[in-house]
């Protein structure tokens, strides 16, 4: 048995004869490897060759990280950013598109990481274990199994956050889940994540009279345009609306965040996020009693660095009232301010229609003489420029908004500043 199999295996090895194929060029192969005579190869090529199977390309992992970070999370803010304001008036439907952009929550959670831990974290020196949590927190968020304000499970959890919740004690579970809490990690990315999606959309459609919760314009900005051209009316009306910062009907937030966004999934996160109920109690701590001990009072030596006086420490902690007031809504967070002048844009594309309405030029005046009421000659600064009054006055009125507040300039007489706080009211 064994001497026949011999003779086989030495009869295949020195066939010099091609084996029958179809085609030439494949027979031309098999005889050029077969061959004995060919000194690039020997018999036990046809061998190789019958036995050889083209490797495949491994497919990528769907649910690997790694594999779903292809931008930069920067590059993909700045393409929104662009796309916005180049069709500024479109009404945006598909908003999915971006939540699914794995590159976006990576840049959520630097963020967040960020204002967390007070250092910036590289997207290099993000561990794998926080990337399986960030695209599970992605997927709930898709999946519509994302809830806000939990908690004792969390998806995703701070770095610094080594808290294990499965140990905690039955009276600090209660006090976690019946006093007032900090906003989740989990739930901040999200907000994050919404933010950058829906910022770039409405920055492109704001007016230019709101200076509040927006890059590049806040209370300084607006100081430099109050006293640039506010100077030269005579007449102010100053309107406060800051108990809207408080919160708003949850129908009008959706309505008015409708009329540019139509995307299901982001219009019912955020509705989720205006409705869950927010805990705000506290645990009463009993007060130990405590005998008050008499404190001599210390003098300070005359090389001795003297503490600053009372009105020094005043006048640097001192911010005006408008500025003091952030809008926090619901579960929102950072979103709230958004929302806050999503809903009062309206007020302020309104009074832009009513400032085209109530400019009328006068020839006669030094300040205000072009069609348009935009152009202005000399420095409004200055009282001299102030025109004088007269029936061939120009009528012209100026509006700013910062946050809940609005100043409005009028260059007429009395009346107008009645009929135009009538129509505001």
């Amino acid at each position: 048995m064994h001497r026949r199999l011999a003779i086989f295996t030495y009869k295949v090895l020195v066939n010099t004869n091609p084996i029958p194929i179809t085609t030439a060029t494949s027979t031309t192969l098999l005889y050029s490897q077969c061959n004995p005579l060919n000194p690039r190869t020997n018999g036990f090529a046809f061998f190789r060759l019958l036995s050889f199977t083209p490797g495949h390309r491994r497919a990528q992992d769907p649910d690997d990280p790694s594999n779903l970070m292809k931008e930069d999370g920067v590059s993909v803010c700045s393409q929104m950013w662009i796309e916005n304001f180049r069709e500024p008036d479109r009404i945006v439907s598909n908003l999915t598109t971006y939540l699914r952009r794995f590159e976006l929550w990576v840049l959520a959670y630097q963020k967040v990481c960020a204002d967390d831990m007070g250092a910036y974290m590289p997207r290099s020196a993000i561990q794998r274990s926080a990337l399986e949590d960030l695209l599970a927190l992605r997927n709930a968020v898709l999946d519509n199994r994302f809830k806000w304000g939990a908690r004792l499970d969390f998806l995703i959890k701070s770095p610094k956050n080594k808290t294990d919740y499965q140990s905690l004690s039955k009276r600090k579970i209660k006090a976690i889940l019946t006093t007032t809490q900090p906003a989740a990690f989990q739930d901040k990315i999200v907000q994050e994540v919404l933010f950058m999606i829906l910022e770039p959309i409405y920055e492109a459609r704001f007016s230019q009279k709101s200076f509040a919760f927006r890059p590049g314009r806040n209370a300084h900005t607006l100081l430099r345009v109050i006293r640039r051209n506010f100077a030269g009316y005579l007449w102010y009306i100053k309107g406060d609306f800051s108990t809207i910062l408080d919160g708003m009907k949850v129908g009008l937030v959706i309505s008015a965040l409708m009329r540019d966004v139509r995307d299901k999934k982001v219009i019912d996160l955020i509705k989720a996020a205006l409705t869950t109920p927010v805990i705000t109690s506290r645990m009463e701590e009993p007060k130990k009693k405590t005998k008050r001990k008499y404190q001599k009072k210390r003098v300070l030596a005359e090389d001795e660095p003297k503490p600053d006086p009372y009105w020094l420490d005043t006048f640097f902690g001192f911010a005006p009232e408008e500025a003091e007031k952030i809008p926090s809504w619901g579960h929102c967070g950072i979103l709230s301010p958004l929302l806050a002048n999503i809903c009062l844009d309206e007020l302020d594309q309104w009074m832009e229609g009513k400032l085209k309405e109530f400019y009328r030029p006068s020839k006669s005046d030094v300040i205000w003489n072009s069609p348009e009421g935009e152009a202005e000659q000399g420095n409004t600064s200055w009282p001299e420029f102030v025109p004088t009054s007269g029936p061939d006055k120009t009528r012209k009125m100026d509006y700013v908004r910062y946050g809940g507040h609005i100043l409005i300039g009028v260059a007429r007489t009395e009346s107008r500043c009645s009929h135009i706080e009538e129509a505001i009211d």
